[in-house]
């Protein structure tokens, strides 16, 4: 990372403004910047969930879905959707379906019989990858 950043980013002391910025480095491909923006923010906000879910979705983009999981554990008994949907996409990453399923499932039963569409998307690598699932 050039210095320029991380006297940038080390300025920053707003938990939003650095989630913020962190969803804007993953979009652009940062993942390292968007990571340690989003883990200190995290740091900053241990009990936010929207702040986890941001923290979850750039673990799984930077092909840690263990990490991401680990994250997504502390909020398992949540009703915030994005945090539990990152938590079975990470699920998928491990291949324990029967997990990813129970946890998508929650989502929509959550939303009441609704998603949105990274849930949908969760939903349909599930079917894919163990369609027997279904029939249980």
């Amino acid at each position: 990372m050039e210095p320029y950043f991380a006297a940038q980013d080390e300025a920053i002391t707003k938990p939003q403004e650095m989630i913020s910025l962190a969803k804007q480095t993953r979009e652009a491909s940062q993942l390292e910047r968007a990571l340690r923006l989003a883990r200190r923010a995290f740091q900053a906000c241990p009990n936010d969930p929207g702040t986890a879910a941001v923290l979850s979705g750039i673990l799984r983009k930077a092909q840690r879905p263990e990490e991401a999981l680990e994250v997504g554990d502390r909020f398992r008994d949540s009703s915030y959707k994005p945090i539990l949907t990152s938590r079975a996409a990470a699920l998928c990453d491990l291949e324990r379906w029967d997990e990813a399923l129970r946890q998508i499932r929650q989502v929509f039963a959550i939303g009441g019989g609704r998603g949105d569409e990274e849930s949908f998307l969760v939903w349909n690598r599930i079917i894919a990858a163990a369609p027997e699932l279904l029939d249980k």
